[in-house]
């Protein structure tokens, strides 16, 4: 596989643009495949395909056996992602960003030939974690190649953007899933698995003739890549600002222990080592390891799942609706809606910061959780509070969308070191992979146990996760990842690097400018001083 240097004759900002909608496609196949095949497994051509998960036309132990085998297959994807993702810590840093995104959408391409050819549940399981596979190469690789080839104030914008396709993939798998529904035969099912293989190929096409990330270039000794990469990216900007930018992006690896070379990332991680200043070592890569870890799990503890789960139960047991009119609703509000509800982020993300967008979110989540779980438990055929219910339901999800939703795609990329961010960011997708099939397998039991009180753990667990972020998790927005280093670096402790992340000047302003080349005054917010509050 041949890289270009010629980027379709584009640079700057249409360089840019290119770069996002490629990225933007990649999740929004993520999320499509997602979403297809939960509104699959009910259908009667595909219940005599697969009859050991069929729930529909049997009873008693049959139905418990094929609800357990049902609910397998469709989670085994999650395996296949956390799989993917801890094969791509393995072979991804030698491959480069952009052979990566190749080979996941590749090996998707087989994934979903096999999945939409399928005559047997063998067959259906295999094809399922190939793509799974697949698609944990592409959420290792992508939002590193992103962070690494952004500029500092539209860093936080591109990852959402990209990060908030997912809810349009889900979105469009639902709406593609119910046109078919009434079509006959195994076309009702195959198509909407079938229709995978469009966005793979549009991307398998057009990514080798992007640009590598430059940081991963000059990791590898290739400077002269790397300059003609961030030259093409940054042509709008003065050539003092391309060198400047060059020169931090270089002083960023090249300062690194091991040279930023690939061995003794674990040493680095752990802190082991001879180091003058060990515990700035430590604190550098083990500690931004455990946060973006963490941070990965927060993200899929929050809850969201469980009322995803949840809402159809709602709208037919206790609204009435009919299960077309279900379908229509879900494809509505878990669709349109919470689409539109991702990129209210992408808006606020490069103003309000990161930080504010995940209090905000685990505050909304926490409070919606909270009423849910108080209205569920005195639902007994009451519409009103069935109609209560659903909307909080709703609540949830928004704020999720709003908060959570995407920015997992982003921080954890940000906040880790370049030396070792594919590494982390493997493990971190890997993490967030087995905790999704982790919540997903734990929910049902969850609810048919200790039925509202399930909501009120999810409650407390984001009144948590809101305490964490506000104590321990910097703000990020308009900083350079070097910048980032820095925070980290004059950070004393664990509880500091908050502190030093919002009161430190900004060396950007908000347009992307480096603020000791503009000629002329600045405002305090381009300054960046102050334009993020901390309450003692």
């Amino acid at each position: 596989m041949i890289l270009s240097n010629n980027f379709f004759s584009l640079s700057g900002k249409q360089l840019r643009a290119l770069m996002v909608s490629t990225a933007s496609m990649a999740f929004l196949l993520f999320g499509y495949d997602q979403g297809v095949s939960g509104g699959l497994l009910t259908l009667p051509s595909f219940c005599t395909t697969f009859p050991e998960m069929d729930t529909t036309t049997t009873t008693g132990a049959l139905n418990s056996r094929n609800s357990k085998i049902q609910g397998l297959t469709v989670a085994i994807y999650e395996i296949g992602g956390a799989f993917g993702a801890i094969l791509a810590f393995v072979i991804g840093e030698k491959l480069g960003r952009l052979r990566m995104v190749w080979l996941g959408h590749f090996i998707i391409l087989i994934g979903a030939a096999l999945q939409c050819a399928s005559f047997s549940l063998t067959q259906f399981i295999i094809a399922r974690i190939i793509t799974g596979v697949g698609i944990g190469f592409n959420t290792v690789t992508i939002p590193v190649w992103q962070a690494e080839s952004s500029c500092s104030h539209n860093r936080g914008k591109h990852l959402l953007i990209e990060g908030s396709m997912i809810t349009g993939g889900v979105c469009l798998s639902y709406w593609v899933n119910f046109a078919f529904h009434y079509t006959a035969g195994g076309l009702s099912w195959r198509f909407p698995l079938g229709f995978q293989t469009f966005f793979a190929v549009i991307v398998c096409l057009v990514v080798l003739d992007l640009p590598e990330s430059p940081r991963w270039l000059i990791r590898k000794g290739r400077y002269s890549e790397a300059r003609c990469i961030m030259d093409a990216l940054d042509n709008d900007l003065s050539p003092e600002a391309r060198e400047s930018n060059f020169a931090e992006a270089c002083s960023g690896v090249t300062s690194a222990p091991h040279g930023g070379s690939s061995d003794g990332v674990w040493k680095l991680i752990m802190g082991f080592g001879n180091d003058e200043n060990a515990y700035a070592v430590k604190y550098k890569y083990r500690h931004r390891m455990i946060l973006a870890v963490v941070h990965a799990i927060f993200h899929q503890i929050c809850g969201i799942n469980l009322v995803i789960y949840y809402a159809p139960k709602i709208y037919q047991e206790n609204l009435g609706l009919t299960a077309s009119q279900t379908r229509i609703v879900t494809a509505t509000v878990n669709g349109i809606a919470y689409f539109a509800a991702g990129f209210i982020s992408t808006a606020l993300v490069e103003r309000i910061g990161r930080r504010k967008l995940m209090l905000i979110g685990s505050t909304g989540m926490g409070m919606g959780m909270a009423t849910v779980a108080g209205t569920t438990r005195y639902l007994d055929n009451n519409v009103t509070v069935a109609a209560v219910a659903a909307a909080f339901v709703f609540v949830i999800q928004a704020f999720f969308a709003v908060g959570w939703l995407a920015i997992v795609w982003l921080y954890p990329a940000e906040i880790v070191p370049t030396e070792i961010r594919y590494v982390a960011n493997s493990i971190v997708v890997a993490t967030t992979w087995l905790f999704n099939f982790l919540i997903v397998m734990v929910s049902p039991v969850m609810l048919a146990n200790i039925h509202w009180r399930a909501y009120l753990i999810f409650a407390v667990l984001n009144v948590t996760i809101g305490v964490c972020v506000y104590l321990l998790y910097p703000e990020t927005a308009r900083r350079s990842l070097e910048e980032i280093d820095e925070i980290f670096a004059e950070a004393k402790g664990p509880f500091d690097v908050v502190t030093v992340s919002l009161r430190k000047p900004y060396s950007y302003d908000a347009k992307g400018r480096n603020v000791a080349l503009v000629v002329g005054p600045l405002t305090a917010e381009e300054k960046g001083v102050e334009v993020f509050e901390h309450i003692e």
